[in-house]
């Protein structure tokens, strides 16, 4: 109680001696950090973390796991995932988050000289989290088969992240995915999610918002892709992008759900700005508007134009 664990330690001796460590069976209550996992070869399962600020922090740490853990926390600043520094074949796996803080911080992960090729995999966990996931100025993410209820996550300035055959059930006006640049994007790939939105309160909730925050950057093409995604919401836009360039969205299908009359025309299923993109082959309930130079629209479908 109280205190947590040292999987491993970054000085010259621990990184020759300490590896194949296992972290099993253990009930974490009210730690600053429940398992701190750096160096080789540690596995962390069957573990519970209750109202720890952070369940796991993965820090400098290479082929290891990390599943069938359960982590619980009513405290808003707390997360279950902490990752930095750098991680190489790490797999998070089969883990239940829930609570009211964020699901997982990935800050400045992989980022340096020599981690290009790094990876880190979070797969087939359940999320059910009052704040946001956040990826930032992290390199070599993966999320695959994911569920998420209650918020989604979001990216920002970074690259080689994949985002695979996810499922996002949101209940706030916050959007269910987000990407934001402040200083660079770079080969970003969201395939095969499903994005819901249609809980949100006002039914205002959008589906994907993508903005630059810093304008000086948001010349370059950014080379992310969005394909065969199904994004759902009331009246909130599915799909918005705001001074992105080099982006392309195809293949997806957007469902905008409410009815009211009145509020039909108002509601734009793709509201695009930005330039050297592709928009096709999508399939929306409601309008598309594409602003920019250089764009390919094709094929895409408005039930309602």
């Amino acid at each position: 109680k109280f205190g947590g664990i040292f999987g491993g330690l970054q000085d010259a001796f621990a990184l020759s001696h300490s590896k194949d460590n296992i972290i099993s069976g253990n009930t974490f209550i009210n730690a600053s950090v429940g398992v701190d996992a750096t160096n080789d070869d540690i596995k962390i399962f069957g573990n519970r973390f209750i109202n720890c600020i952070a369940g796991v922090v993965v820090k400098g740490l290479t082929d290891s796991e990390i599943y069938d853990n359960v982590y619980e926390s009513n405290k808003d600043t707390s997360f279950g995932i902490q990752a930095r520094d750098f991680a190489n074949n790490v797999t998070i796996r089969n883990n239940t988050f829930k609570g009211n803080g964020r699901s997982f911080l990935i800050e400045g992960l992989n980022s340096g000289d020599g981690f290009e090729n790094h990876k880190l995999l979070i797969t087939n966990n359940t999320f059910e989290c009052g704040n946001v996931g956040k990826i930032v100025f992290s390199r070599g993410v993966e999320i695959s088969n994911n569920e998420f209820t209650a918020s989604g996550f979001g990216i920002t300035s970074s690259s080689n992240i994949d985002i695979t055959k996810n499922t996002v059930i949101g209940t706030s006006n916050s959007p269910a995915f987000t990407i934001n640049n402040f200083t660079s994007l770079n080969n970003i790939n969201i395939t095969g999610n499903t994005f819901d939105n249609r809980n949100a309160s006002n039914n205002d909730g959008l589906g994907i918002r993508m903005n630059t925050v810093n304008s000086s950057f948001s010349t370059a093409d950014t080379n992310i892709v969005f394909d065969n995604n199904i994004i759902k919401t009331t009246s909130g836009s599915g799909f918005i992008s705001d001074e992105i360039n080099g982006v392309t969205f195809t293949n997806n299908i957007i469902e905008n759900t409410l009815d009211t009359v009145g509020r039909n025309c108002c509601v734009i299923s793709i509201d695009f700005k930005g330039n050297n993109s592709t928009i096709a082959n999508n399939t929306t309930s409601r309008k598309i508007t594409i602003e920019g130079v250089n764009n390919t629209a094709s094929n895409n479908v408005a039930e309602i134009p």
